[in-house]
């Protein structure tokens, strides 16, 4: 049912044990322009590179060395990633609502799904 909401799919990985995942259903949007510190980024989800020392050879804005990956999410957009990937979902400081369901996927391989050995 999910899929089926989305308009936009963005998967971020290969093999998908257990995962977890976002739909966004409605999204403001208007870009909330913020005082003070230039870094915050209303509405959208950041993605962290799960090495523990990955930081110390972070460049930001570098797509290579950056551990930070961000997305700015557009209705009916399905995100999905590994469970071992941290994440955090910025706050919505728009005066619209943003609508987001959240899940957990588990996927269970089945022997009828490989090669007779």
């Amino acid at each position: 049912v999910l899929i089926a909401l989305a308009t936009t799919i963005i998967c971020i990985t290969t093999r998908m044990h257990g995962s977890l995942g976002l739909n966004y259903i409605k999204v403001p949007n208007a870009k909330v322009t913020l005082p003070g510190r230039q870094d915050r980024n209303p509405s959208e989800i950041s993605f962290y590179d799960p090495r523990p020392q990955a930081n110390m050879n972070a460049i930001q804005g570098d797509g290579q060395v950056d551990p930070e990956f961000r997305v700015q999410p557009e209705q009916g957009q399905l995100i999905i990633w590994p469970a071992f990937l941290h994440h955090m979902v910025h706050p919505n400081l728009a005066e619209d609502v943003r609508i987001s369901i959240s899940f957990n996927v588990v996927l269970r391989q089945s022997e009828s799904h490989l090669p007779p050995q």
